[in-house]
């Protein structure tokens, strides 16, 4: 038995295995809340080191080792997750602008001494929560088959480092 060898993976089971690690995360932090509530420096702390190394990385390496230097070759399962990622990432910033409008909105009306009425348990009306989903999901979409052209159809970023 040589545990100790090193595997190659593919990025499929690259991602597999950080949904697994960051699952277990989440479950170890709630079973362990008040505990690591009272470690926030901590996790900030790491946080920070961590996103100052691989920006550096991706930033001042030379080689083309760093996958945001060099994306790899274009396949539909890789356009089908970077779709389905960037149209997540327009839901939840879509989820952020809700939350400021409706934050901003009661505390206006607590200021006037307005009566709001609540929908669902929202103070914002249907048409406008309905519009801020069906933005985010677009505008993700949108930003994702953007930038899915731009890296993988044109690759920008090739361009621009054979320039130097």
């Amino acid at each position: 038995m040589r545990i100790f060898t090193n595997h190659t993976f593919t990025w499929w089971e690259t991602s597999l295995l950080k949904i697994c690690l960051i699952t277990l995360g989440i479950l170890l932090g709630l079973y362990f809340f008040n505990f690591l509530a009272g470690l926030t420096w901590l996790w900030w702390v790491l946080f920070i080191f961590t996103a100052v190394y691989f920006v550096t990385k991706a930033v001042f390496n030379k080689g083309n080792s760093f996958p945001l230097i060099n994306p790899g070759k274009a396949t539909k399962v890789k356009k089908v997750i970077y779709l389905l990622a960037s149209t997540t990432l327009g839901i939840l910033l879509s989820i952020i602008a809700h939350s400021l409008i409706e934050i901003n909105y009661l505390n206006w009306a607590l200021e006037k001494g307005n009566t709001v009425v609540f929908n669902s348990g929202c103070a914002l009306p249907l048409w406008l929560q309905t519009s801020l989903w069906v933005a985010g999901t677009l505008g993700g979409f949108f930003m994702g088959t953007y930038w899915w052209r731009k890296l993988y159809i044109e690759r920008v970023w090739n361009k621009k480092r054979s320039k130097r």
